[in-house]
């Protein structure tokens, strides 16, 4: 089903990767890379554009950097009352 709908629709767009963006965009993408590598010094340390990530990778990673920043909370929380019962 998701074979026949055109590149950068929204299913696209939350599965990320080559699909997510317009064979437009992604044709800008290449100039763009190519007027970057000719004008640089080193031509051959010069990347291409990743492609985006999904809305889902988007997601996962945002629950996990929530997770480890309420960890370090935690974690500082118990030093400060620790400190603040020995003193």
């Amino acid at each position: 089903m998701t074979a026949h709908l055109p590149r950068g629709s929204a299913v696209w767009e939350y599965y990320g990767g080559q699909r997510a963006i317009t064979a437009e965009t992604e044709s800008l993408w290449l100039v763009e890379h190519a007027t970057i590598a000719v004008a640089s010094a080193k031509p051959d340390r010069v990347k291409p554009r990743p492609y985006p990530l999904g809305v889902r990778e988007q997601e996962r990673q945002q629950q996990y950097t929530t997770s480890q920043a309420d960890a370090w909370r935690r974690k500082q929380q118990a030093r400060l009352d620790a400190a603040s019962a020995d003193g």
